[in-house]
């Protein structure tokens, strides 16, 4: 079984993951809109930051393990 720090970095692996394979169909379809990925799957898409935290509760996925992106105009890199 991995360690916490293992399996967070694999969880974290699997977010980075989705928003990249599908980099322009996902940047096509959640244009200006906040996106939170979970598990490797967009779980919340909202208007604000704010607003994806209130799906990602509603859900009861844990915010600290989500990725959240704001999907605008120009492709920034993050570096976290």
């Amino acid at each position: 079984m991995p360690t916490l720090p293992e399996q967070a970095w694999r969880d974290f692996s699997a977010n980075a993951a989705c928003l990249e394979a599908d980099s322009a169909g996902i940047h096509t379809r959640y244009l200006n809109k906040w996106i939170g990925i979970y598990k490797g799957q967009i779980e919340a898409v909202a208007d604000t930051f704010d607003g994806v935290a209130d799906v990602l509760s509603s859900k009861h996925i844990p915010a600290a393990e989500t990725l959240v992106r704001f999907i605008g105009q120009k492709e920034m890199t993050l570096i976290l």
